[in-house]
């Protein structure tokens, strides 16, 4: 509103407007992760004049009625770990890794921080939250995982969200507890039940090591999505950068525990260098707005990286 610039930092999830657009058809929703306090939305304008695609406004996540507050404490996370999430001004500090826009608002998936039992290193200081918000950014539910889940938490959880019907739909980054496979959460909204599904991750290719995890998941509808998968790795090193497709059918028959399967629909490595630049890293949302794929990666808020943030659209995939 006063004319300066919103920067491109930190941004880790994408969604397109719910359907019909209507006038938000060049529209892409963001969120940035826990690089920065005060956890906000972006609204994108895609068709920016002039080029190139522009941040247009900024709100943050709030918890002005207190249902964030409210939240009891579990584990290892404490009351005093969920107090240091709320700011005086009810702005919280999230670590948003996914958004899906609805039509009465949004659902963001925050990651959670720490692993369960690593009380020296890296101790539990958040579980992994789906919060839906109304389309103010206010926080109006907060919902957690099982407790036979969190007890297995590990500090690479939620990354990206969707919504298909009654369900929202979450991707775990990396497997938990001893697991072979990460999971995907499948929360259902009426009931408040959650199953999981297990994701057969790539194993990692890369010349120096690393490792490879989930980033996002879109709904492309009737039970089928797109989930994109990423290593940890940027330049020259860099070498899954891949989105596929799944197919879970109806949700409400699908069964917990089953093990899935995927179909490459394409490997984006290239596409993140086609500018002139080295392939980058975190690749981390993913939407699907009219027939248009959208990518962008995440810049860790220029820490340890180029700083740049680059919103791809790789047109239609489909």
């Amino acid at each position: 509103g006063n004319g300066v610039p919103i920067a491109w930092s930190a941004i880790s999830g994408l969604s397109p407007p719910p359907k019909p657009y209507g006038q938000m058809k060049n529209t892409l929703y963001a969120v940035d992760d826990s690089a920065f306090k005060r956890s906000r939305l972006f609204i994108i304008d895609t068709k920016s004049s002039p080029e190139p695609a522009m941040i247009t406004k900024a709100m943050y996540i709030k918890d002005e009625n207190g249902v964030f507050a409210a939240f009891p404490p579990y584990g290892e996370f404490s009351a005093a770990d969920r107090n240091a999430m709320i700011n005086a001004d009810d702005t919280v500090n999230i670590d948003s890794e996914g958004i899906v826009a609805t039509p009465s608002g949004f659902w963001v998936a925050s990651e959670g921080k720490g692993t369960k039992g690593d009380n020296s290193d890296r101790p539990v200081e958040s579980l992994n939250f789906l919060f839906r918000l109304n389309m103010d950014g206010v926080i109006e539910e907060v919902v957690s995982l099982p407790d036979a889940v969190n007890d297995i938490q590990l500090r690479f959880g939620f990354e990206g969200v969707t919504v298909e019907g009654d369900y929202v739909v979450v991707a775990f980054q990396r497997a938990w507890g001893g697991e072979e496979k990460p999971r995907l959460g499948i929360y259902n909204i009426d009931t408040e039940e959650w199953k999981f599904v297990f994701y057969p991750l790539d194993e990692p290719e890369s010349q120096n090591g690393g490792w490879v995890g989930l980033s996002e998941i879109s709904s492309l509808g009737k039970g089928d999505f797109l989930v994109l998968e990423r290593d940890n790795q940027g330049g020259l090193d860099a070498s899954i950068k891949r989105i596929y497709s799944i197919s879970l059918g109806d949700l409400e028959d699908v069964d917990d525990g089953d093990e899935i399967t995927k179909l490459l629909v394409r490997d984006v490595l290239d596409d993140t260098a086609a500018s002139g630049g080295m392939p980058l890293e975190k690749i981390e949302g993913m939407a699907i707005l009219g027939k248009d794929i959208w990518i962008v990666n995440d810049n860790d808020a220029v820490d340890f990286n180029t700083g740049e943030t680059q919103l791809i659209n790789l047109g239609k995939l489909l």
